[in-house]
């Protein structure tokens, strides 16, 4: 079984694969059940592929990270594979791509605002709060991804759990994320 997963993760796309993630999605007691009995080196297999397609994907459709790379004199096209990405592909940060972005929509795919589903803030603790767009799908994904990995770390599928929230923390993106995610738990 091993066998042919590797080989459907070496020929399939990751747009497909995402596909079939989400059908799974709609099951997370066998997507847990495929997780747990998966070779680790599969599971690491298709999370450098699904990093190398998203930069991939941002390097062509996103404007301010397309800036961000020729600023750097990055070429994404000699990026190949996911150790050029490793190796080749700066660092973001807030300082560096975040508060170098003129508008928002600029740090959206295709500089569609519109499907952005929330402005998220951060605290401002380094001296100024920055925003940025994430989509609808971004914040369900985050959601799902959330309670499928306190599912799998603390078997809260098993069991009654008390969730205590020790990140809300006012406006602070990382606490709103756990309070949003907790809340369907």
């Amino acid at each position: 079984q091993n066998l042919i997963l590797n080989l459907l993760v070496d020929v399939y796309p990751v747009a497909y694969i995402d596909k079939i993630v989400k059908l799974k999605l709609k099951n997370l007691d066998a997507l847990r059940k495929f997780v747990e009995s998966a070779d680790p080196e599969l599971l690491v297999k298709l999370g450098k592929k699904k990093a190398f397609y998203v930069f991939k994907r941002a390097a062509k459709n996103i404007r301010h990270y397309r800036e961000f790379l020729e600023n750097r004199n990055i070429n994404s096209s000699t990026i190949r594979n996911f150790d050029d990405f490793v190796n080749k592909a700066p660092t973001i940060d807030k300082e560096s791509y975040v508060k170098t972005s003129k508008f928002l929509s600029d740090m959206c795919l295709n500089e569609h605002i519109s499907e952005a589903e929330i402005l998220v803030r951060s605290s401002g603790f380094t001296g100024k709060p920055c925003t940025w767009p994430r989509s609808k799908e971004e914040e369900e994904d985050s959601k799902t991804f959330f309670t499928f990995g306190l599912d799998l770390l603390y078997h809260t599928y098993k069991y009654r759990s008390l969730f205590i929230n020790g990140f809300a923390l006012g406006t602070w993106v990382s606490g709103v994320d756990v309070l949003k995610a907790s809340g369907d738990m």
